[in-house]
């Protein structure tokens, strides 16, 4: 049941709810004797009658009462209602909250944008996420007025698989996090998410396994299912088992499992976007920005169903730079600046700050984020040393690696640096696994303070070896490709519940091919010098989760 809150008009039903849907001209005009409400301001419970109880008052308690559909049904009569048609009307001042993301909206939100698939959810019985009060409360915005044509549900009617092969309508728990989820999660990236237990016996049709009998995919090395044939391979939950005897070789470059299918993206959202703003004068690096910008943007596939403006002295930025932001976000917001933090002073040796400052609650996406850079110190390196560190910091904005905001957090005060080892997650650990690398399992960083252990990839997961590093380690050496790899977007896709990934955006690992490195789709940088962000980023204070209603902001739908 959604929470709601009928934030200007108080009436309180007693009885069951009239199903406005039926409303049409009066063939009689009596009030209904056991209909009651609760008055507004004294919350005492009255009848029909008391609306003209006291001739001195009839006319202001009409006004305030009568123009809410459901009391002008009940009480025709005493609303002098008599004679004409009741309209179809949605109840002012009703609103209710968005399932997924528990933003407060009114009727107003089904017609602004995509209706017809937002009525299909809410409005009509079959829809996945229909409450009776929603489709009572906003009758004409969910087009049930009399005449209207229905809304058309926006999933299959059936609940749970059926011999038809029809994706369940129920949202479920995937076994390993105990994360609720439904069938359009599992279409925004089926290759990666239908090896998520149960996706595949409650999204058949979404994942391609109509006819399974038995489960395909477990926590350790299965076997193929024979039936309904896949022709994109996945990575198995756990190790893959290596022939035996196979002699030690080096890693042939690969892009892990095949290439999965184009993403699409859930409810036909638009593109993921990272909006930019310079807070600061020196603008020499802004390309470098928008390139990182540009990378991420092809990672992260799907906009946020999350729109919010703040208003008075908020700040998204929480108070970071000289100027607040409290405008408008349209995905996430990400505030940066060049300038003059300590200099080249090697003592205290600081390079900058950057992090997520608002975001959409634990394991949701950063909603606003900020990436501050000593201008000095950036003055002394090369432009490809300067993207590549711009492009790892925006990384560590949007969730990663093991940060505590994200739903697969590990803590590392244990000594224990294994991937996922008490959240459970193993995508990333998957994918990993994938690349055959006979290193061990997937760590996090074991050395450095605050920031830079246990928030990292650890350097020795990506051995030099293969003549490759990877972006989200702390350490960066002249000569070796720092490439994005699956692994890496396996870590976002399960630790940032709300994004949607294309995994085919990943670089090759282990990343060899120099004529790639400069410019173009596929760019991977390689250091011109060796240098390490270890210990050299201040650290900023935990993310604050966005709580809905906080005071001092509203929320506004997409497409506002």
């Amino acid at each position: 049941m959604h929470l709601l809150r009928n934030i200007n008009h108080c009436v309180v039903l007693l009885l069951a709810l009239i199903p406005a849907r039926l409303i049409s001209a009066q063939t009689s005009c009596t009030d209904d004797r056991a209909f009651q409400f609760v008055t507004k301001n004294s919350f005492v419970t009255v009848n029909c009658a008391w609306l003209n109880k006291n001739t001195n008052n009839s006319a202001k308690r009409k006004s305030m009462y009568c123009d809410d559909p459901s009391i002008m049904d009940a009480c025709s009569a005493s609303c002098g209602a008599c004679g004409r048609a009741i309209t179809c009307e949605d109840t002012n001042g009703f609103m209710f909250e968005l399932n997924f993301s528990g933003k407060s909206v009114g009727c107003d939100w089904f017609t602004k944008r995509k209706t017809e698939e937002r009525t299909g959810r809410y409005c009509v019985e079959s829809g996945s996420f229909f409450d009776a009060e929603i489709a009572d409360g906003c009758v004409a915005s969910c087009g049930l007025c009399e005449g209207d044509a229905p809304p058309m549900a926006s999933t299959a009617p059936a609940s749970g698989p059926t011999s038809s092969c029809q994706d369940s309508t129920d949202r479920f728990r995937l076994d390993f996090n105990n994360k609720q989820k439904g069938c359009r999660w599992a279409a925004g990236n089926p290759t990666v998410r239908c090896n998520k237990n149960p996706t595949r016996q409650e999204c058949p049709e979404t994942c391609g396994s109509c006819g399974e009998t038995t489960t395909a995919f477990t926590q350790g090395p299965t076997a193929t299912a024979e039936s309904a044939p896949r022709t994109t391979p996945k990575p198995t939950q756990g190790p893959t088992l290596a022939p035996v005897s196979t002699p030690e070789r080096t890693p042939v470059p690969t892009q892990g499992p095949t290439a999965a299918a184009a993403t699409i993206c859930p409810y036909g959202k638009s593109p993921f976007t990272i909006t930019l703003m310079n807070m600061g004068s020196n603008t020499n690096f802004d390309a470098a920005f928008a390139s990182a910008k540009a990378k991420w943007e092809s990672i992260i596939k799907c906009n946020l169903e999350d729109y919010w403006v703040g208003f008075g002295s908020f700040d998204w930025f929480n108070g970071q730079f000289s100027k607040p932001f409290n405008g408008a976000v349209d995905g996430v917001v990400i505030g940066f600046s060049m300038e003059y933090i300590d200099g080249t002073d090697r003592e205290s040796n600081a390079l900058g700050s950057a992090g997520a400052v608002h975001i959409r609650g634990q394991g949701g996406s950063p909603i606003s984020g900020v990436m501050v850079f000593d201008e000095d110190d950036f003055a002394t390196m090369s432009q490809n040393d300067a993207e590549i560190i711009i492009l790892h910091e925006m990384g560590h904005v949007l969730g990663l690696v093991n940060l505590s905001f994200s739903a697969c957090f590990s803590s590392c005060d244990s000594g224990n640096f294994d991937y996922g080892w008490s959240s459970g997650c193993s995508l990333a650990r998957d994918e990993y696994n994938a690349l055959n690398l006979g290193v061990g399992n997937l760590k996090v960083e074991n050395n450095g303070g605050v920031g830079t252990k246990c928030s990292h990839w650890e350097d020795d997961s990506f051995p030099k070896s293969t003549g490759s590093s990877e972006l989200m380690t702390g350490f960066f050496e002249s000569g070796f490709a720092q490439p994005i790899t699956r692994v890496t977007i396996a870590a976002l896709d399960e630790g940032i519940f709300d994004y949607v990934v294309d995994y085919n955006a990943a670089n090759p690992y282990p990343f060899r091919n120099s004529a790639l490195v400069r410019g173009g789709g596929s760019k991977v940088h390689i250091p011109d010098t060796t240098f390490t962000i270890r210990d050299r980023m201040v650290d900023l204070p935990p993310p604050i989760p966005f709580v809905p209603g906080s005071e001092g902001l509203t929320r506004i739908p997409a497409g506002q």
